[in-house]
């Protein structure tokens, strides 16, 4: 009887286990877990890193500010091994993947570096760079782009002089040129040169530059019953191209005035247009 009993405990003893065994209880699961931290390396020529930890958690919001040693050199973008990272409120962060990271800055080159009011990260500064390094925009002042500033006929009438190969410089004034090559060709009538400029007043020169194209588009801008007459065929070219585009309600706001950052992305998004 007693053997019986012996027996009878091993089998239960061998069954508690099993199932403890089949349920992950006495036994340490060796598999990774959320703990594990991964190793970030800053690559940090021309510039230095402030924030990055050594080592962070996957899920890790990293968030850290970039100094650049060399006054020559803009950071155009920071790069989380292949990923670029988010750029707000003067900061970078990326969220930490599964495995190591190495943090780089991306430099950008060209006349656009000497402008301090032109931050690296802002929604402008790609267009001012380029308008710059072909030489459609200069600043208005050293080392000042003035994005925010307002776009004057005569402005207009010099960036596409230069868009056409024209010699700007040299004449009475900085706009003398340009003005008389704008009458000639027919985009401007040449009057109120120092006069802001309205979006439909700009858009009208470009789509004249173009050779006043006609286009079968259906304008569903819920301000297109704002565009002047005269503006409406260049205008439902403009959209039509992706020259101008709406704001976040699709609005075109055809009579207000440009800024000198607006008018850097429509002469970049209109010159690349004439590339293709």
């Amino acid at each position: 009887m007693k053997k019986f009993f012996s027996i009878l405990t091993i089998l239960c003893l061998c069954l508690s286990f099993g199932m403890l065994a089949a349920c992950g209880g006495g036994t340490k699961n060796d598999d990774k877990t959320q703990d594990t931290e991964y190793t970030i390396t800053a690559q940090s020529e021309d510039c230095s890193f402030d924030g990055i930890p050594a080592q962070a958690k996957e899920g890790d919001k990293i968030s850290f500010t970039v100094s650049v040693s060399d006054s020559l050199k803009t950071v155009e973008k920071v790069m989380a091994n292949d990923t670029e990272c988010t750029f707000a409120d003067g900061k970078y962060s990326f969220t930490m993947p599964s495995a190591k990271v190495t943090v780089k800055a991306v430099f950008t080159s060209g006349a656009a570096l000497v402008f301090s009011d032109v931050p690296a990260g802002s929604w402008y500064y790609d267009a001012v760079a380029y308008v710059s390094e072909n030489g459609l925009m200069n600043g208005v002042d050293a080392g000042t782009f003035d994005p925010n500033g307002t776009l004057t006929r005569a402005m207009v009438w010099t960036i596409l002089a230069r868009l056409e190969g024209v010699d700007t410089e040299g004449g009475a004034s900085w706009y003398a040129k340009a003005q008389a090559w704008a009458m000639e060709s027919g985009v401007s009538d040449g009057e109120d040169p120092m006069g802001a400029i309205t979006r439909e007043q700009l858009v009208t020169m470009l789509w004249r530059y173009s050779g006043a194209p006609g286009v079968e588009f259906l304008l569903t801008a819920p301000d297109a019953g704002k565009i002047s007459s005269w503006a409406m065929d260049a205008m439902r070219w403009a959209v039509s191209e992706g020259i101008i585009e709406g704001d976040e309600t699709g609005a075109v706001n055809p009579t207000g005035s440009a800024t000198r950052a607006e008018a850097a992305a429509i002469f970049m998004r209109f010159a690349e247009g004439l590339e293709k």
